[in-house]
């Protein structure tokens, strides 16, 4: 999409939930796919509403996010390189630390 977003928090007649864009879509239909466990209530108003749209967060690696992403095929090297930066950075400061 131009946004960049592949992914909505929408409203529609009753349901909502989380859509999200099919990357081998060609647009030539429009359609949504609405699972069972989306409808909250009953509605006759097929208005849809955008909530939200996923947009990237900044958030610390951890040892899972590692893994999936190695796994997914991201080289290890990369994360050796956004170690390497976060060390030369300084900026490593422990918060609200407390000892045992």
């Amino acid at each position: 999409t131009s946004s960049g977003s592949s992914a909505y928090q929408i409203r529609l007649a009753g349901f909502k939930g989380l859509v999200i864009i099919d990357s081998s879509s060609t647009f030539d239909q429009f359609y949504i796919k609405i699972r069972p466990s989306m409808l909250k209530f009953e509605s006759d108003d097929w208005t849809l509403d955008m909530c939200d749209l996923s947009k990237p967060i900044p958030t610390p690696l951890n040892n899972q996010i590692i893994l999936l992403l190695s796994d997914l095929g991201l080289p290890n090297k990369i994360f050796l390189k956004i170690q390497q930066r976060y060390f030369e950075s300084g900026d490593h400061t422990i918060s609200n630390f407390e000892q045992d």
